[in-house]
């Protein structure tokens, strides 16, 4: 009989923030970094909060090196929040 486990708590998703699509350091286009904050500050308007009010941080990218995502978000101050690349 398997066991009862307690439900994680449950995840909001609050706002999204897109920018042009560019491979970065290509001609004209912006570095990872500075796409990543223009999304992010996007999405942080759009959910009406700041970055206390974040407690996770997950970070979809093509091009960026395995740890982009956290120097997005360190960006805004996030450094102790977890980020999922």
């Amino acid at each position: 009989m398997a066991k009862h486990r307690p439900s994680p708590s449950p995840a909001y998703i609050l706002g999204v923030g897109l920018t042009k699509f560019a491979k970065p350091l290509a001609r004209n286009a912006a570095d990872y970094t500075e796409l990543g904050f223009e999304a992010g500050i996007k999405a942080l308007l759009d959910a009406g909060i700041n970055y206390d009010d974040v407690d996770q941080g997950i970070a979809c990218y093509c091009y960026g090196d395995s740890t982009s995502g956290q120097r997005v978000f360190y960006q805004f101050g996030m450094t102790q929040a977890p980020v999922v690349n």
